[in-house]
């Protein structure tokens, strides 16, 4: 997705759509939007290899992933991460039904709902 909100004409790739649902490939959308947002708002305070592993993973559909990191590396930032961002990564994991290994800690952490 670019700065005004519209996911690339790449995404996702055509080859993939025939294998799922309608519904599926737009709860892929909602959480990339999601992702993409918490990314936005955390970027600065976090390490530059962990924004470039996200945006890797996001570009793949590696959802689960990009969740997975981006936790991780609120977690590492001596920045405290912006409620929007929280918020933006607790919609991501609800929306995937998915909670990464550290999911309590950063709840603990930073608010939000486990």
């Amino acid at each position: 997705m670019d700065s005004s909100g519209v996911i690339p004409e790449y995404w996702p790739r055509p080859e993939i759509l025939p294998s799922v649902g309608r519904d599926l490939h737009e709860q892929w959308a909602k959480t990339e939007v999601h992702l993409r947002a918490a990314l936005d708002e955390i970027r600065s305070s976090i390490d530059p290899k962990s924004v470039g592993a996200v945006e890797e993973y996001l570009d793949h559909n590696e959802l689960g992933l990009a969740l997975d990191v981006l936790v991780e590396a609120a977690l590492a930032s001596e920045t405290p991460a912006l409620p929007g961002a929280v918020e933006h990564l607790r919609a991501a994991s609800v929306e995937m039904e998915y909670q990464p290994y550290v999911w309590d800690e950063f709840v603990s952490r930073f608010g939000g709902h486990s």
